[in-house]
């Protein structure tokens, strides 16, 4: 077993090593994700100077969450506009000229007027960020080969992840050495760096292109189509592909939507346990808080290495499967109060994840046409994150009239339920 893990960790690493253009291109998007990071510690700590923070924190806390509810009309915009590689470079100097004159805004006395400023100035970034990456999803058809998709997208995923960690302890580092003036300006420097990368790809991207054009929408080829109805015909289009896609990926999706929903319980429960169970904890509740956090980032990390080591050949069947009936557990352990059973299911749970959302991911991109791929990427993203933006909303309701245990129990039958739906399901595929 392990001769065969190293083998094909061997064989992975030469996969993604070999792929120049994938790794330039990840390395662009890092850079940018890293200045992402730093920027949002230091509106953090910039917003706790003020004298009445209360205001201040509550508009930085709603920008966070409008970008999602736009998640689809970027990805419409973006299937639809015919120069892609252009458009990415302009996004991206349009992010630096943004971080520029917040360089230049910050640098005056703490007030809530430049928290305003920053607001507007994050909100239009990562607009431009959802736009860009929609634009890029067509284009890395070309720059990961069919056969390598999954492994690539494994190794992306993973290192995403374990990059998440280091750039948050060195975002806090520089936050605490660097002025907010010096960190917005270094923002601004991360996105002329990947500028500065793609400016350097364009003709090569542009060689795979003008090789094997990506296939434009009906809608967007005709010019006299008013630019409402290009919007609504692209979108009734991908919705139909969806509908007719293979009842595997429905499945998944369902599967995937309903998990999300229920896992997403599982922070205000073990909050709400703890607050009344002064034994629901390791060491300390601060402690127990790290170790929740970690293991979810160290799970994704291993899922990603086993997708195209241990769980090369596991279908996604299995995997669906695995996923709920780990869930199941995981709420179990709440259920009975048992930390160590919560934290060891919420690890596989993980690792799970890691391991089945490369394999998904892939089936969209073999599966949907590429001039629908942004859009239906996006719609499928918002459809599966819906249900963790309500399921906290619901349960912070139902903690203040039901007890923690009936809570719990509750959502162990909803798990079991969804298991059910799931093996049934999948027995049919």
């Amino acid at each position: 077993m392990i001769a065969y893990f190293l083998d094909n960790r061997d064989l992975f690493m030469k996969k993604i090593l070999k792929n120049k253009l994938f790794m330039w291109t990840y390395l662009a998007d890092t850079l940018s994700n890293f200045g992402d990071v730093v920027y949002y510690l230091a509106l953090m700590d910039y917003v706790l100077q003020l004298p009445n923070p209360t205001l201040a924190i509550s508009l930085v806390t709603v920008s966070e969450t409008l970008p999602y509810l736009t998640m689809l009309i970027m990805a419409v915009c973006a299937d639809q506009t015919k120069n892609k590689i252009s458009r990415i470079l302009w996004t991206q100097f349009f992010r630096v000229s943004l971080y520029v004159v917040m360089g230049l805004m910050i640098g005056f006395s703490p007030a809530l007027w430049i928290v305003g400023v920053a607001i507007i100035i994050n909100i239009l970034s990562d607009l431009s960020g959802q736009y860009e990456n929609a634009l890029y999803t067509p284009i890395s058809l070309r720059v990961i080969p069919r056969e390598d998709r999954e492994a690539l997208i494994a190794f992306r995923q993973g290192t995403s992840y374990a990059l998440q960690l280091v750039f948050q302890s060195l975002g806090a580092l520089l936050v605490t050495l660097l002025g907010y003036q010096q960190l917005a300006f270094l923002n601004a420097g991360t996105f002329f760096l990947s500028f500065v990368i793609m400016c350097g790809l364009r003709p090569f991207l542009q060689n795979l292109l003008d090789k094997n054009p990506i296939q434009m929408p009906e809608e967007a080829s005709n010019e006299k189509v008013g630019q409402i109805r290009k919007l609504t015909g692209t979108l009734r289009n991908a919705v139909q592909t969806l509908k007719e896609s293979s009842s595997l990926l429905r499945l998944a999706l369902i599967c995937l939507t309903g998990l999300n929903a229920i896992s997403a319980a599982q922070t205000p429960l073990i909050l709400f346990i703890m607050s009344q169970n002064k034994d629901f904890v390791l060491g300390s509740s601060a402690v127990t808080l790290a170790l929740l956090s970690s293991i979810a980032i160290i799970g994704v990390v291993i899922g990603s290495v086993l997708t195209s080591t241990l769980f090369k050949e596991t279908s996604l069947n299995f995997l669906l499967i695995a996923s709920v009936g780990v869930t199941t557990l995981c709420f179990l352990g709440l259920f009975s109060e048992h930390i160590i059973l919560v934290l060891v299911f919420q690890l596989m749970s993980r690792i799970m994840n890691g391991v089945m959302m490369p394999k998904l991911q892939t089936m969209v991109f073999n599966s949907i046409p590429e001039h629908q791929l942004a859009t239906v990427g996006a719609g499928i993203d918002t459809m599966v994150t819906l249900g963790m933006v309500l399921t906290p909303t619901l349960l912070s309701g139902m903690i203040l009239a039901l007890p923690v245990r009936l809570l719990s129990f509750l959502f162990v039958l909803l798990s079991t339920l969804l298991l059910g739906y799931t093996f049934r399901e999948a027995k049919k595929e």
